[in-house]
């Protein structure tokens, strides 16, 4: 089941968010940067994003525990005015490969497609050849844009990847009216 977030998922988030750092980017980033990040900090960012107006932080569940989440806000490109961005999709690592990353994009394409966004963006690391075939395979495409932040001692390397909301919204079988009350 996909649902909106509510803050007492904010730990669950978190946790999922950490652990998904850890084994999704193991070999792609240094360990020591990936262990700096905690669960306590993650769940007070997350807590934050519960209680956003301009955002949507969806969750995905199986039987009543959260698994997965994935949060939609309005794009924070100058370039992208009329898109909304992921700007992040996680699952504990436990859950991939069940359809459980479409359903929550999916989810995601039919709240943008409500608020008015022709696009979705979402950045990934360059590095990251799974995740670029996950959205490649939901219809994603790299549109060009690059960028590299520095976090310390470490470059993080990213692509932007885009989708037409109704174009993509053709493709699926989630009715832009499913989350209507999320």
């Amino acid at each position: 089941m996909i649902r909106s977030a509510t803050t007492s998922d904010a730990r669950s988030i978190a946790e999922i968010h950490v652990s998904a750092w850890r084994a999704a980017y193991q070999g792609i980033l240094p360990e020591g940067y990936l262990n700096r990040f905690s669960v306590e900090k993650r769940e007070q960012i997350w807590k934050g994003a519960c209680e956003q107006d301009d955002s949507d932080l969806l969750v995905a569940t199986t039987r009543s525990e959260v698994v997965g989440f994935c949060h939609l806000t309005p794009s924070r490109d100058q370039d992208s005015e009329d898109a909304g961005e992921i700007t992040s999709i996680y699952l504990a690592p436990e859950q991939k490969r069940r359809g459980l990353g479409r359903a929550l994009v999916e989810a995601s394409l039919a709240l943008a497609s409500a608020q008015g966004f022709e696009r979705i963006t979402l950045w990934v690391l360059v590095e990251n050849l799974p995740a670029r075939q996950f959205y490649e395979a939901l219809g994603f495409r790299p549109d060009g844009m690059l960028k590299e932040e520095t976090d310390g001692d470490v470059c993080l390397r990213e692509m932007r990847y885009q989708i037409r909301v109704n174009e993509a919204l053709q493709r699926t079988l989630i009715p832009t009216s499913v989350l209507a009350s999320a």
